[in-house]
C-alpha cells in the first residue's frame, strides 16, 4: 500500500479521524470498487466560534481490487469515522472502517490504492 498521495496532500499519513465516508461503490470482479472520504487537516488554531480551523480539504478515494471479504454496518446520512486502518494480511490488505457515527466494517482485498483530489463541496 503506497500512502504517497496522502502524505503529499496532508504532509503526513492521516488516520482519518472525523473523516466522512461519502460513497462506497462496490463492484464485482474484475471491476475495482471504490470508497471515498471527505477528509481534512485540523490545525491547532481556533476561529471566532472556538472551533478548530480545518484546511486542506480533500476527497480521498481508496480503490480496492479483488475483494475477498467485506462487512458493512450502519450506513446513514453522515458516516463519520473514528479512524481508518489498512494492514497487510495473507490475502492482500485489510481495511478497517472504525465508526463514530454511521458506517463501519472491514474489507479484505488483494490490492488497495489511494488517490487524493481537492474537495469540491457538492
Amino acid at each position: 500500500m503506497d500512502w504517497t498521495p496522502v502524505i503529499e496532500w496532508f504532509g503526513y499519513r492521516s488516520g482519518f479521524h472525523d473523516a466522512e465516508v461519502v460513497s462506497i461503490d462496490l463492484r464485482r470482479r474484475p471491476e475495482p470498487s471504490r470508497i471515498s472520504l471527505h477528509a481534512w487537516h485540523m490545525t491547532s488554531e481556533v476561529d471566532e466560534k472556538g472551533c478548530f480551523r480545518l484546511e486542506r480539504h480533500a476527497l480521498v478515494t481508496f480503490t480496492l481490487t479483488d475483494i475477498v471479504e467485506q462487512l458493512l454496518e450502519e450506513w446513514n446520512h453522515q458516516n463519520v469515522l473514528m479512524g481508518l486502518v489498512i494492514t497487510e494480511v495473507p490475502e492482500g490488505y485489510r481495511m478497517e472502517l472504525d465508526s463514530t457515527f454511521g458506517v463501519g466494517g472491514h474489507f479484505i482485498a488483494r490490492n488497495i490504492s489511494v488517490s487524493v483530489e481537492a474537495w469540491r463541496k457538492p
